[in-house]
């Protein structure tokens, strides 16, 4: 179906979305960049610009794992109003993402908590994420604070995951605490999705206590599954 057009021009915009996020996720950047650059040659006035400038930006933050510098310059533009909040919220994430590529996890922290942007799920486990980095402790036990008192609702099941692995690994002592939660929890799904902040920083904290702990037979099985997951 990835060559054949159709007379609907919204049935082949959705196709070509449909590409463009299966190379993002299969961490594809060639597969991503080449059904972005289709799909911008289709679409016309009738292509909804908020969804244009996601894709765009999920595109910018694929990049910007390798070429921050680069999309730094480009966010910069993004300047979205607050009339439509769920569009600025969607907005408000991905640029956030970029600048955690970046590295910039006391900036994040600082937006985040001044945009009062914690009402959203997605960034209270944002919040913890860059929390972890900053080595304060202050800072931890304020995001840890405000992840304990919301309120999550049954759909949130997901996000909780990465949030309750995160409380865990900021607050416990006892790591095996942390790496139970990831063994039986996390890890036996992983392969049924792939997610542009949870995923690694599952991978990372596994990988990275097989390789403390003297396991490396372990570290390179995982690492192996872990590289074919993504290969294609």
């Amino acid at each position: 179906m990835e060559n054949q057009e159709f007379e609907c021009s919204e049935l082949n915009w959705l196709i070509l979305e449909q590409h463009f996020l299966v190379g993002i996720n299969l961490r594809n950047y060639p597969m991503a960049m080449k059904h972005y650059v289709e799909l911008k040659k289709n679409i016309n006035i009738g292509y909804p610009l908020k969804r244009r400038t996601i894709l765009r930006l999920m595109l910018l933050s694929f990049k910007s794992e390798e070429y921050y510098s680069e999309v730094e310059k480009e966010i910069i533009d993004f300047k979205v109003g607050t009339e439509d909040f769920d569009h600025y919220l969607d907005v408000a994430y991905w640029k956030l993402l970029i600048l955690i590529n970046g590295r910039n996890y006391l900036k994040v922290y600082d937006i985040i908590i001044e945009n009062s942007l914690t009402n959203d799920i997605r960034f209270v486990g944002m919040l913890l994420y860059v929390a972890d980095y900053i080595n304060d402790e202050i800072y931890r036990n304020k995001a840890v604070e405000i992840a304990e008192k919301f309120e999550y609702q049954d759909t949130d099941a997901f996000h909780y995951k990465f949030i309750r692995f995160l409380i865990l690994k900021l607050t416990t002592e006892k790591q095996h605490q942390v790496i139970d939660y990831l063994k039986y929890n996390i890890l036996p799904g992983r392969n049924t999705y792939y997610h542009h902040l949870y995923s690694k920083a599952y991978e990372d904290y596994y990988l990275n206590y097989l390789c403390k702990s003297s396991k490396y037979k372990e570290a390179v099985s995982f690492l192996t599954k872990q590289m074919a997951k993504y290969r294609t």
